[in-house]
């Protein structure tokens, strides 16, 4: 039998977009069916899915399903109903296990799993083996069919170590992506209502370490450059936390982590071991209204949340915080509380959410009642509507706090200064953002999309708008500068570090030059002493600086103006006389040129 797994991306060029969930399948079935991946991506359009998927000449075609891509999966499952009768269609993933009997009954599938499909499916590909038709596959457990979609209970794989690498077989070539989905764990030991893990199996399964290891010598070994850590609460188990954070001190120290943790498993030994490792940490805030917090089955101590969170910032690891607004009993007042103590912990991108309520959650079953008066979209994705404390008026309103949040503090990576100017002005983050969007719409200047160079520019003009309406316009300038230095070690920290050499130096992407009005050592020296007193000690005068990719990190060096314009002219410089061979020779060891 030839089976085609599909796998629909948000985003091509997405790192995270590897058919993970596919190939686990084919890695537990393989030894039964010629199994064969495809990927496409929601750019792509339903015809072009079709006619990539009808050139397979396939017997059966299974989709993973996600929020994201339910619709895409619907209408490509309809089309091939409708062209090939007789091929087999199946789906399964987290979207159709919430509610396996409305998918089946939507679609035109022949059948749907519900969990974890590895067992399932080989049982499924057992039995079309023994009897040539699905017509009783819904006796096989976490399996829906037309005539019975009702799966009597999910299935999920209990042994792990059961399921054979899709790395280490050969199954995912890791050098096609330019990021790897690497799975330690499964199951979530907390039952948070808005989840879909909050009916799923309680409880966390592992994989061997054993197995750990070898994929992560395998990661290392084949040039990979950053992995997404798939494990719910990868801190939960401490201690193996901090042996796996050790293995990739030792075995993996050119690979960038992303980690999802919480702050109550953090402690100091963890966090110095994250702060040795490449890596950023993502932390589920979601609120600080301890009603709504009440609803969704979480819990939150302010005070110690912040003492984890300075935890973090002691030792300079990189980490975000998540929200939700929407949620039962918050209100947009409430919400924008939340985004006030979040902006404060300083933490590198705050990621902002509407709710949505999905369907297998204990939140959907209770705004189906019709007591809790909450509107939301019954198709994906699932968005809240209105509830009675936060009207759709105030969801508009924290939409657009969101999008000024992504554009000026995410994307304009304002972390490292934003409260120099929230301190100088006396303004809540919150109003902040909020007339951030007001005055780019007010200039009909709002857009989804900025290059880095136009958020950069509208950061300047935007600050220099609010200090001229508080009269502090006096404190522009070094604030303009504090501004600019940070965003060259930004520039610096995530450009490429090469370029095309044509002389016998070149600069590369990642080198930045700086004119600046006050020395950099005065500039960092703003964040510790309150700006209207800084502006009192340190005095202006002209100066020059680089800012390069050291080895990975940001650095910055002043320079006088001579080694300026010799550094500005360097790409179109043929001959360098002795003192400028001696300076481009050090800036040579550092990096600064090539």
């Amino acid at each position: 039998m030839k089976i085609t797994l599909v796998s629909i991306h948000i985003k091509k060029s997405a790192p995270e977009a590897v058919p993970l969930a596919a190939a686990m399948l084919k890695s537990a079935c393989m030894d039964l069916a010629d199994i064969s991946l495809a990927e496409f991506a929601l750019e792509d359009t339903e015809s072009k899915i079709v006619s990539e998927l009808e050139k397979e000449h396939t017997d059966a075609i299974g989709f993973c399903v996600y929020l994201w891509n339910r619709e895409i999966v619907r209408s490509v499952i309809a089309i091939i109903r409708k062209k090939h009768p007789n091929i087999i269609l199946f789906a399964g993933g987290p979207d159709v296990t919430a509610d396996i009997s409305r998918f089946i009954e939507s679609t035109a599938v022949d059948f749907a799993i519900s969990g974890e499909g590895e067992n399932a499916l080989r049982e499924v590909l057992k039995m079309i083996a023994d009897t040539g038709t699905v017509e009783h596959l819904h006796t096989i457990q976490g399996v829906g069919t037309k005539q019975f979609p009702n799966a009597e209970t999910a299935v999920f794989t209990k042994d792990l170590s059961q399921i054979p690498s899709v790395y280490l077989s050969g199954i995912l070539d890791v050098k096609k992506y330019s990021g790897v989905l690497w799975e330690l764990s499964r199951g979530c030991p907390f039952q948070c209502a808005f989840c879909y893990e909050s009916k799923g199996t309680p409880g966390i399964r592992q994989f061997p370490i054993e197995r750990i290891k070898k994929e992560l010598e395998f990661f290392e070994e084949n040039g990979v450059e950053q992995i997404f850590v798939l494990a719910p609460t990868f801190n939960m188990d401490k201690q193996r936390a901090k042996h796996i954070l050790r293995m990739i001190q030792n075995k993996a120290a050119n690979i960038h982590f992303t980690f999802e943790v919480r702050t109550e498993f953090l402690d100091a030994e963890l966090t110095e071991l994250f702060a040795s490792v490449s890596c950023g940490l993502q932390i589920g805030l979601q609120s600080t209204n301890q009603s709504a917090l009440s609803q969704i089955n979480r819990k939150f101590d302010s005070k110690s949340y912040r003492k984890k969170i300075h935890l973090l910032n002691q030792y300079s690891v990189i980490f975000g915080l998540d929200l939700i607004f929407g949620l039962p009993k918050d209100s947009f007042e409430h919400f924008c509380r939340s985004v006030d103590y979040a902006v404060g912990l300083q933490p590198n991108n705050l990621d902002i959410f509407r709710l949505a309520i999905l369907p297998g959650t204990k939140l959907y079953d209770k705004a189906i009642e019709s007591e809790n008066k909450i509107n939301f979209m019954t198709e994906t994705p699932y968005f809240v509507l209105d509830t009675p404390d936060f009207p759709a008026q105030d969801l508009a309103k924290a939409e657009n706090l969101k999008r000024a949040c992504d554009i000026f503090y995410n994307n304009g990576r304002a972390v490292g200064w934003l409260y120099i100017i929230l301190e100088t002005l006396k303004v809540a983050p919150s109003d902040f953002f909020l007339k951030f969007y007001e005055w780019l719409k007010k200039q009909n200047r709002f857009r989804e999309q900025y290059s880095d160079d136009e958020i950069f520019q509208l950061q300047i003009q935007y600050t220099a708008f609010l200090f001229e309406q508080k009269s502090k316009t006096h404190l522009l300038l070094p604030v303009c500068d504090i501004i600019k230095l940070h965003n060259s070690l930004n520039a610096s920290l995530t450009a490429t570090p090469f370029s095309d050499k044509k002389y016998d130096y070149a600069l590369p992407s990642c080198t930045k030059l700086l004119e600046l009005h006050y020395d950099v050592d005065d500039l960092f020296q703003a964040g510790i002493t309150p700006l209207k007193y800084w502006i009192k000690t340190y005095k202006p005068r002209k100066t020059f600086a680089v800012t390069w990719n050291k080895n990975g990190y940001s650095d910055v060096m002043m320079i006088n103006k001579k080694w300026f314009e010799l550094l500005q002219n360097i790409n179109h410089k043929k001959n360098v006389n002795t003192d400028e061979k001696a300076f481009l020779d050090y800036c040579l060891d550092e990096k600064i040129v090539i």
